[in-house]
């Protein structure tokens, strides 16, 4: 090593025409400039402009506060000799390279020698002798940097931006222990895992993207046509609710290339099954198929835990994993809502695996127990209602309306809809404004039918939309079209009382939890309804434990232990019948083969204290009688007398 600093092996050179250079000359120990590199503001990087990396921005760089805060846990965590490395993991597109060079420039600024990987065994090395490249680095070229270490010095940072499509781990050489590792990589597993378990590295999710970094962000991006910031504001908005917060999708929305992002949707969803969207939310550190890490599924940074949040990355794709799924199986649905319950960010897959599960138990008669009947909501301003209700405030299992098993009907117009009580209507359109769902009450005898309309919310606030008031509207008209043409000809229409319409709104929850408490659900919308379609409105609660049998067999058995009791006035001299629970898991006696076995009971979450008990493993002999020979099988055709 020169005295300056750089590197004397002939491996390294030096080319004063890289635009790595121009960097570097900006940066070096210019400690003065350590106040540039503050939150909101944007560092021109001009000679960057055609470097692939942070092309799209032409070498402009956002600094997010969420980059600052991962140099200073690096910080700590260099200095950690537990810690060989970390991992900055994320979705394509999230900015993973853009805090690569903010790091670089916070290295740079300080005067502190770093390497920076540009391709997979391309290396620059940046020290207080310039700049110096490497284009096929192995681990003898870095044997300075290692004599540094065993003098006393600190690690030397290894910045390791992968290139996409490089599913390998980084060359060995930037991972020696003498350095200090921070590579940049999707959920793929497959380029850090090996380093990461055999250093003892971390892997941490970057933060999600606020909307005012995005807003920021964006107005970066080379290509994108002129607009107020008003149309620009909305269109974010549009593309964030559409394809997520990652500012490569945001990008190419606002860049009109909407049909590329479409395309590789649809080749996500073309195969995509439940356990294999199941496998990835649960296995964190598992491998994650481009398909799901790209497209599908979202990772990012936990804002409350130190694990990393992974969801489905917006309301539509939510929706296209609805469509592509279709009709989940309860125990399925089960399953997605105890990893909701267990990942309380995981906002958008919780909200989808609830819908599921209320639809199922509209469609499925035996399921409909798990309903509870409507409750009428107060009216508090005239676009409000609220219900306030806890765990125990309401039972399930009572709810008198729709007793029969409706069938799952898409539309996508007006025309779709037909005066058909056997059906519940999904809108094909994602995010549609309003409603959920709705199904038809029809009475032919009176000439009414009563549309329950259908809000399905995991928020104890939900926000309703005008919008939906003109639908309303329209299916109104349409159904009086239906209506009426079922009395006959006009002639004889006019002798009859019009067909009648008449509308409830229901907003559909989960029952609040006994850790919950009292919750207060609130719908709020914009505007008064118009009278037109007014009716009333209703909070229906929703059991997604799975424990709602076992509560309604104690209401029952407490009716029928009660009732043996004699009459009302004789009761209330009596305590009252009492209901227990114990809970068996019957399981056949391990053979001496097996030896010792450990059997395990899980339940999707805390029994509710009203049937709460003791739990026993029961064994049972499993050893199978002894095999009837043809002669001992001759006498059971025989008769006796």
């Amino acid at each position: 090593m020169s005295s300056t600093g750089s590197l004397l092996s002939p491996a390294w050179e030096t080319d004063e025409t890289d635009p790595f250079v121009e960097v570097w000359k900006t940066w070096w120990n210019k400690k003065e400039k350590e106040d540039e590199l503050i939150a909101g503001n944007v560092i021109e990087l001009d000679s960057l402009s055609d470097t692939t990396a942070i092309e799209r921005t032409s070498g402009q760089l956002y600094i997010r506060e969420h980059y600052i805060q991962v140099y200073q846990r690096l910080c700590e965590q260099a200095v950690n000799p537990s810690c060989g490395g970390v991992v900055l993991s994320g979705q394509p597109g999230t900015g993973k390279t853009y805090c690569l060079f903010f790091i670089l420039l916070k290295k740079l600024v300080k005067g502190e020698p770093v390497l920076f990987s540009r391709h997979r065994h391309e290396v620059l090395y940046f020290s207080a002798g310039g700049v110096q490249l490497n284009e096929h680095i192995v681990s003898s070229h870095l044997r300075p940097l290692r004599a540094k270490v065993r003098n006393g010095s600190a690690k030397t940072w290894a910045l390791i931006n992968g290139d996409e499509g490089d599913r390998n781990p980084p060359p060995t050489a930037l991972l020696e222990a003498f350095l200090f590792p921070v590579q940049a990589a999707s959920p793929r597993t497959s380029r850090y895992k090996d380093w990461v378990k055999q250093r003892g590295g971390r892997v941490w999710s970057v933060a999600r993207w606020s909307r005012e970094d995005l807003l920021h962000a964006v107005k970066l991006t080379i290509g994108l046509p002129e607009r107020s910031d008003i149309e620009q504001e909305s269109l974010v908005d549009k593309a964030i609710s559409k394809w997520g917060w990652a500012p490569r999708d945001v990008e190419k929305y606002l860049q009109g290339e909407d049909d590329e992002l479409e395309i590789a949707l649809e080749k996500a969803l073309s195969s995509l099954t439940s356990p294999e969207l199941l496998d990835r939310l649960h296995d964190r550190e598992g491998d994650s198929d481009d398909k799901l890490s790209h497209v599908i599924v979202s990772q990012y940074k936990s804002s409350t835990t130190a694990n990393a949040v992974l969801d489905l990355k917006s309301l539509y794709i939510a929706h296209r994993v609805q469509q592509r799924l279709d009709i989940l199986h309860r125990d399925e649905t089960f399953k997605f809502i105890k990893h909701c319950r267990a990942h309380t960010e995981s906002t958008t897959l919780a909200g989808w695996a609830f819908e599921n599960l209320v639809i199922d138990l509209l469609c499925n008669v035996g399921h409909k127990d798990d309903l509870s009947a409507p409750t009428p909501a107060t009216l508090v301003s005239p676009s409000t209602w609220s219900s306030t209700t806890s765990s125990t405030s309401l039972g399930l299992g009572h709810s008198s309306s729709n007793v029969i098993a409706l069938t799952r009907t898409r539309f996508k117009t007006l025309e779709d809809v037909t005066l058909d009580h056997m059906k519940l209507y999904l809108p094909s359109q994602s995010n549609f404004p309003l409603l959920d769902a709705f199904y038809l009450v029809v009475d032919h005898e009176s000439r009414h039918t009563e549309v329950v309309v259908l809000q399905m919310t995991i928020s104890s606030t939900h926000k309703g939309s005008a919008k939906g008031f003109a639908f309303l509207e329209r299916l109104k008209d349409r159904l009086q079209f239906l209506g009426d043409k079922r009395l006959g000809p006009v002639d004889k229409r006019q002798k009859l009382p019009a067909w009648r319409i008449s509308f409830n709104y229901r907003l559909v929850v989960p029952i609040p939890t006994e850790d919950q408490g009292s919750v207060t659900f609130i719908w709020k919308f914009p505007c008064k309804f118009p009278s037109s379609i007014s009716g009333s409105v209703y909070i229906q609660l929703v059991s997604s434990e799975g424990f709602a049998f076992l509560e309604r067999l104690k209401d029952r058995l407490q009716f029928l232990g009660d009732k043996r009791l004699g009459p009302v006035d004789k009761r209330q001299k009596l305590p009252a019948w009492r209901i227990s629970f114990n809970y068996r898991l019957v399981v056949p006696i391990p053979t001496e083969d097996q030896g010792s076995v450990t059997f395990i009971w899980k339940f999707p979450c805390k029994f509710p204290s009203s049937i709460s008990g003791s739990v026993y493993i029961q064994l049972v002999s499993s050893e199978l009688p002894v095999l009837l020979t043809e002669e001992d099988e001759s006498h059971l055709d025989e008769d006796y007398d």
